[in-house]
């Protein structure tokens, strides 16, 4: 029995590993079109990908078109998604380099603004000007060692509000608002439409529609029976329990649906010895999933505190299964409890 735990560990770990080196989020394809660098537009559904290796899109001509053509932000100038997105290929700086990456447009006219999600989940902010192009807002925060007081102090440097008053010269009687908004993306937006207003100049503005938002909180219950290996004077026995499992799970956001957090109560029936105990933990998960559609398998990672009968909490490998049944969701998962009380966990239950 040893050698058989000792090996599902092992497939549950690799498999894990493998989901973290080729784990992408898919969203599902949408209607919208795209724009060549020949500057021809070409209607049909846009999935965008998010992987660890490109920020690519998918086009099909049509919804029940098997041809997927793939494109990386150097094939395409642009490209809009019907739900009110519109997204710009530009080479942008991101950390210590920079790439040519698809950006997020949210106001479109003499002076743009766009933001970008890294593969790291960071956003970052730029605007751009006939003059000088892209630039990147920045704001930065470190330590320094004050000689006065004798101590360390945290530095804050708002590069960015040197950034919009370069930019918004032309309407000096911003200057004092742009000294006081913090470094958010809607406050940043809100001081656009402000400089528009002061100007009365033309602008678009790009605002997704309710249908983007994502769901990012989820409930839901689960029910299914534990197995663990019970040794007794050198013999092992299979011991069976079962669990109930109610569960609110979160999806990062930013995160284009790849990671989301769980947390779990838990009640259960263990087998031990010749008999049954209850036993209670809160269970704590977090996932990674392979794709986002209609179905996806996800490998998860956690750990189970005891509240009842157990004094030993306990750390969680496994994997998911989620099937979307119209506005319901069929969750399955598999896990091994490991280091102690070593006990397998096969769950079913519903999400919404």
């Amino acid at each position: 029995m040893k050698l058989k735990q000792t090996f599902t560990l092992k497939v549950i770990i690799s498999i894990l590993i493998l989901g973290t080196n080729v784990a992408q989020a898919q969203m599902d394809f949408l209607k919208g079109f795209i724009i060549t660098n020949d500057n021809d537009t070409i209607r049909g559904m846009l999935k965008e990908q998010f992987s660890y290796e490109s920020y690519d899109l998918l086009f099909k001509k049509s919804e029940n078109d098997s041809d997927v053509k793939r494109y990386t932000p150097l094939e395409l100038s642009a490209y809009y998604l019907d739900i009110n997105q519109f997204f710009e290929s530009h080479n942008a700086p991101i950390g210590d380099s920079t790439q040519q990456v698809f950006l997020n447009c949210h106001i479109k006219g003499d002076i743009s603004f766009y933001s970008f999600v890294d593969k790291n989940l960071v956003e970052h902010l730029y605007l751009k000007t006939d003059k000088r192009g892209i630039q990147k807002l920045i704001y930065e925060e470190y330590t320094r060692y004050d000689k006065k007081s004798k101590r360390r102090v945290i530095q804050k440097d708002r590069h960015y509000a040197g950034e919009l008053k370069l930019a918004f010269q032309d309407c000096a009687t911003l200057f004092d608002e742009i000294d006081e908004i913090g470094f958010f993306r809607k406050s940043i937006q809100a001081m656009f439409r402000k400089y528009y207003d002061c100007k009365a100049k033309d602008y678009i503005e790009y605002k997704p529609s309710k249908k983007a938002k994502s769901k990012l909180w989820e409930f839901g219950v689960l029910l299914g029976g534990n197995r663990r290996i019970e040794t007794d004077n050198g013999i092992e026995s299979m011991k069976l329990g079962g669990n109930l499992n109610p569960f609110i799970r979160f999806t990062l956001p930013n995160s284009k649906n790849r990671y989301s957090l769980e947390l779990r109560y838990n009640w259960s029936t263990i087998g031990f010895r010749d008999g049954r105990i209850k036993a209670q933990s809160v269970q704590f998960r977090f996932n990674q999933y392979f794709k986002k559609n209609i179905n996806s398998v996800y490998p998860k990672i956690g750990v189970d505190f005891n509240t009842q009968n157990y004094d030993r909490n306990g750390l969680v490998l496994g994997m998911g299964y989620d099937l979307k049944i119209n506005k319901l969701k069929l969750i399955s998962n598999l896990e091994f409890r490991f280091l102690h009380n070593k006990i397998f966990n096969l769950n079913v239950g519903l999400g919404f």
